[in-house]
């Protein structure tokens, strides 16, 4: 009996020991290392690494049995930390931090021991300033509140299946639904999104279109000349805290191109009573090394009832010495009024013609810099439109004296009627238009 107990335990001990961890070594093509780990009966083991192809860490964390566990640390491009997340059998438990390129807080949540999100999330912008707060209730998203913001938000909800198919059925076959949903305030009325052909500047466009439906009939119907077709939505979510009388229902949705996150845009629309009442298009987009627009809804400086203020900031970001450096061109403020069922732009320039000067022809620029994107030249006495002066100086040399002035974005035509913006010096522009007479 010892002898075959003795016998066991050899093969036992030989087994374990030719079981052993196999390397896992991959190369970029300049030969340096990309990613290195162990495998063990063809699972994950053990601590594994990854590199960049300039040879700088790109995550670093432990697997067992194929399963990510304990402190995993993600990083960018120039070694700044960019994420750093706990794993429990393979579960994210704990807290997660993100962070800027810049070694700034972007993002923090807490998880629960199943992979929940739970409590407050809180997003930080480049600066480090808090940007947005999002309170989790079951694992979902029950409430959005942007820092120094007078709103908060509330996610929306889909439709079960069979009573999306009801309102399907009742809408017919005019319009291509994009998406159903409720409000969990006011689960009496439904919102559709979908697209309609249309005619807009002499073309045929799937123009976004919303309906309100109440006890599966459309009892309210409005349209954007916007070419929805290869828009995705991507949350739509009800709004709190304006100042808006008789209005049931504020609803923001957002949406933007499929499998593109670089633009994001917002239909703001209302609900009174029975009827839908058109809002406006707030759009943001832009990134590290790229030109930015933001714009927000703001809190007029006084109490004002029925007006909706929109501020809007646009210039270009680069990256200096591992820092993300901000450039603002201009900042615009949008105020719109509630007049009679529809939003009244209060502030609107409608006669901001300007002539071209320069006898040689006005450079335009893609960007308000000199070194910038040449674009063409306007020739004199071209009209254009100023839509913003910026805060960025200019001056040139003429005739031994020196014209001060700012860059300006303007728009303009082409040779076949297509409007444009660019950027201009505004020493050159002037109200009244230049005699055109000029001698040679």
């Amino acid at each position: 009996m010892k002898k075959l107990i003795l016998v066991i335990l050899f093969f036992a001990t030989n087994n374990l020991l030719t079981t052993a961890q196999e390397k896992y070594h991959t190369y970029w093509d300049n030969q340096k290392s990309r990613e290195i780990g162990y495998y063990l009966d063809g699972e994950k083991t053990g601590q594994w690494k990854a590199y960049y192809q300039n040879g700088k860490m790109q995550y670093i964390g432990n697997y067992n049995n194929g399963k990510k566990k304990d402190t995993w640390k993600y990083y960018h491009k120039n070694s700044q930390l960019s994420t750093q997340i706990h794993y429990t059998n393979g579960t994210p438990t704990g807290k997660r931090k993100d962070y800027h390129p810049n070694g700034k807080l972007r993002y923090v949540v807490n998880y629960n021991t199943k992979g929940v999100a739970i409590g407050e999330s809180k997003t930080y912008d480049i600066k480090g300033d808090l940007f947005l707060t999002e309170t989790y209730k079951n694992g979902e998203i029950y409430k959005i509140k942007y820092a120094n913001s007078i709103l908060e938000k509330f996610p929306t909800y889909m439709l079960q299946e069979t009573e999306k198919q009801e309102i399907e059925n009742s809408i017919g076959n005019n319009l291509k639904i994009k998406q159903i949903l409720k409000t969990k305030q006011n689960t009496n009325y439904i919102y559709v999104f979908g697209t309609k052909e249309q005619i807009h500047n002499n073309k045929k466009i799937n123009a976004l279109t919303i309906l309100l439906v109440k006890e599966n009939k459309i009892i309210s119907e409005i349209s954007y000349n916007i070419p929805f077709e290869f828009m995705t939505v991507t949350q739509t979510n009800r709004i709190e805290g304006y100042n808006l009388e008789h209005i049931n229902e504020s609803l923001e949705m957002e949406f933007g191109r499929a499998a593109c996150g670089y633009g994001v845009h917002n239909i703001l629309f209302f609900r009174k009573g029975n009827s839908l009442i058109k809002g406006v298009l707030v759009s943001s987009y832009g990134e590290p090394e790229s030109d930015y627009s933001y714009s927000e809804i703001i809190e007029p400086t006084e109490k004002m009832k029925n007006q909706i203020w929109i501020k809007k900031i646009v210039g270009c970001s680069k990256l200096e010495n591992d820092k993300v450096i901000e450039i603002p061109f201009y900042t615009k403020i949008k105020k719109y009024k509630l007049q009679k069922d529809k939003l009244v732009l209060l502030n609107s320039k409608k006669n901001n013609y300007y002539y071209v000067t320069a006898k040689s022809g006005l450079r335009q620029r893609y960007q308000p810099f000199i070194t910038s994107e040449k674009l063409d030249v306007l020739a004199y006495g071209t009209k254009i439109k100023l839509l913003n002066k910026t805060k960025l100086p200019f001056k040139v040399r003429e005739k031994g004296k020196i014209l001060q002035g700012y860059w300006a974005n303007i728009e303009t035509q082409d040779s076949i009627g297509n409007k444009y913006t660019s950027y201009v010096f505004d020493g050159y522009l002037s109200k009244i238009q230049p005699k055109m007479n000029l001698k040679k």
